[in-house]
């Protein structure tokens, strides 16, 4: 089973561009004031809600919780104008595609007075040198969801393996 050996976020407090860390059994924080070792620590108890949540993960739910990050607005990174917090879970252990990550894409709930976040968007990656490909993709859009998947690039890692 793969493991997360890794985070990132973006737009999420003062993390404005994407800023990616590793994990490991025991990981240290270490950096001056400001530079987001507590935001760290509070996006992992956010997470942690998140992952527990009985609604098949789709709320970023910001009430309850001892992460006091406030709600989904408080949350952004307030160096840009874009209204999404996005996170993504690392892995190196993939037995077909070695290097992926999960990237989920979070705007506001609308729908919710508390302003929590919905899970907008979900995609799995393979991370490359050169460049990131896309494998699978899941879009919310006026409640409708909508699937990707790039078969090309899935049945070249998986059909000469099953020739072997």
């Amino acid at each position: 089973m793969p493991t997360i050996n890794g985070i990132g976020f973006e737009n999420f407090r003062v993390f404005q561009n994407r800023s990616d860390f590793e994990l490991a059994p025991i990981t240290v924080l270490t950096g001056g004031n400001s530079s987001g070792k507590s935001t760290i620590i509070k996006a992992l108890k956010l997470l942690q809600n998140y992952w527990s949540n009985p609604d098949g993960q789709s709320s970023l739910y910001f009430e309850g919780g001892n992460h006091q990050l406030g709600n989904f607005n408080l949350s952004l990174s307030n160096k840009t104008e874009k209204e999404e917090i996005i996170v993504r879970y690392h892995s190196s252990q993939h037995i077909l595609f070695g290097n992926i990550y999960v990237e989920n894409v979070f705007e506001l709930d609308k729908n919710n007075s508390m302003e929590n976040g919905i899970l907008k968007r979900s995609a799995i990656y393979q991370a490359d040198q050169n460049e990131d490909k896309l494998l699978y993709e899941t879009k919310i859009e006026n409640n409708q969801r909508y699937y990707y998947v790039n078969k090309e690039e899935i049945i070249d890692k998986i059909i000469p393996d099953l020739k072997k």
